[in-house]
C-alpha cells in the first residue's frame, strides 16, 4: 500500500522558523497549493503540485514546473484544495494518507480538513495527521502505537459516537465504552507504558497525540 503525504499551507515558509519534519517520506509527495513553498524551501520536490495556486510563491511554482505534475484549479470553486488533493488521490488509487499541516493555523481549514476525511473514510481510505505538536491518528477497528510514558492522548469521536471496547496502557481505561463528539470526556489521557491500544468497534475514532 503506497503511502500519500499531502503537504498543506502553512506558515513556516513565511518566517524563518526551521521546523523540519522528522519522518521518512518514502512514497507519493503532494504539494496542496501553498504547501508545496515549505518542500521548495526544504529542497523537496513534490510528485504532484494541486489547487489554484493564490498562495503558493511564484517562484516556487517556476521551479517546479518541469519537475512537477502541475494541476490548476481555478481560484472561484467549491472545494479546498486539501480536499481536491485527496481526490486525485482517489482518482488514482492511492488510500493511505497522510495530511501535515491540514490541522493547523485557520480554524476554518483545520476543521473542515477533519470532517471531511469522514465521506472517504467510507470509501476505504485511511488517514493520518501530522503537525508541529500533534500526530492525529484516525481509527476504526484496532491501533496499537508507540508513546513515551506520560504522553497526553486525547480521544475525540470523529462520528456522533464512537464504541470503544477496550483501551491498554492508558491511565483512564475505558471497555466497551461510548464516546460522544457532543462530549468532552476522552481528552486529556496519559500513557502507562511505552506502547498502548486501542480497540473501535464502532464510528471513528480520532487518537490525539503529543510530538
Amino acid at each position: 500500500m503506497q503511502k500519500v503525504y499531502i503537504f498543506c499551507n502553512n506558515n513556516y515558509s513565511y518566517n524563518n522558523d526551521n521546523f523540519t519534519l522528522d519522518i521518512d517520506l518514502s512514497g507519493i509527495i503532494i504539494g496542496s497549493n501553498g504547501g508545496a513553498n515549505y518542500l521548495c524551501k526544504k529542497g523537496i520536490i513534490p510528485d504532484v503540485v494541486i489547487g489554484d495556486f493564490d498562495s503558493i510563491f511564484p517562484e516556487c511554482l517556476d521551479s517546479l514546473k518541469n519537475k512537477s505534475n502541475i494541476i490548476k484549479f481555478p481560484v472561484d470553486k467549491d472545494k479546498s484544495d486539501t480536499e481536491l488533493a485527496v481526490e486525485y488521490c482517489v482518482q488514482n488509487g492511492f488510500n493511505n494518507i497522510t495530511l501535515i499541516n491540514a490541522v493547523d493555523g485557520r480554524l476554518d481549514h483545520s476543521l473542515v480538513n477533519i470532517f471531511f476525511i469522514e465521506r472517504f473514510i467510507k470509501q476505504g481510505l485511511t488517514f493520518q495527521f501530522l503537525n508541529r505538536e500533534n500526530e492525529i491518528f484516525v481509527v476504526t477497528d484496532k491501533i496499537q502505537i508507540n508513546a513515551e510514558i506520560g504522553t497526553i492522548i486525547s480521544l475525540i469521536s470523529l462520528t456522533d459516537f464512537t464504541l470503544v471496547k477496550k483501551t491498554e496502557s492508558l491511565k483512564f481505561p475505558l471497555n466497551n465504552e461510548k464516546l460522544y463528539r457532543s462530549s468532552s470526556r476522552g481528552i486529556s489521557n496519559t500513557t502507562t507504558e511505552e506502547k498502548f491500544s486501542i480497540t473501535v468497534t464502532c464510528g471513528i475514532l480520532l487518537i490525539i497525540k503529543e510530538r
